[in-house]
C-alpha cells in the first residue's frame, strides 16, 4: 500500500503548526541540523513579515523544514487579509 504524504507546507507558519513546533524547538532544529544559528528575535520578525528572511537563513529553514525558498524569502509578504480586502495590489486606473 503506498504512503500517503501531505502536500508541501505553503508557508513556514503552516509547517510550524501542522509538526506542533514552536518558534524555540525550530531554531533548536535549524542549529541541530545545519550548524546555522537564527536568532528568537529575527525568527519573530520573519514569522510576522516584518523583516526579510535572508537566504542563508532561509536555506537553514528549508533544510529543515521543506518549505520552499520562494515562500521564505517572498518579500513584500502580503498578508492572508491583505490579499482577501485587496491591499498591495497595484491597479492601474
Amino acid at each position: 500500500m503506498p504512503k500517503h504524504t501531505s502536500p508541501e507546507p505553503r508557508s513556514l507558519q503552516e509547517w510550524m503548526e501542522r509538526n506542533n513546533v514552536t518558534s524555540r524547538r525550530l531554531l533548536e532544529l535549524v542549529k541541530a541540523e545545519t550548524g546555522h544559528v537564527i536568532s528568537e528575535s529575527m525568527l519573530s520578525f520573519i514569522l510576522r513579515g516584518s523583516r526579510r528572511c535572508s537566504r542563508f537563513n532561509a536555506f537553514a529553514i528549508h533544510m529543515v523544514t521543506k518549505v520552499p525558498m520562494d515562500a521564505l524569502t517572498e518579500w513584500p509578504r502580503v498578508s492572508e487579509v491583505d490579499k482577501a480586502s485587496g491591499k498591495g495590489q497595484n491597479h492601474a486606473a
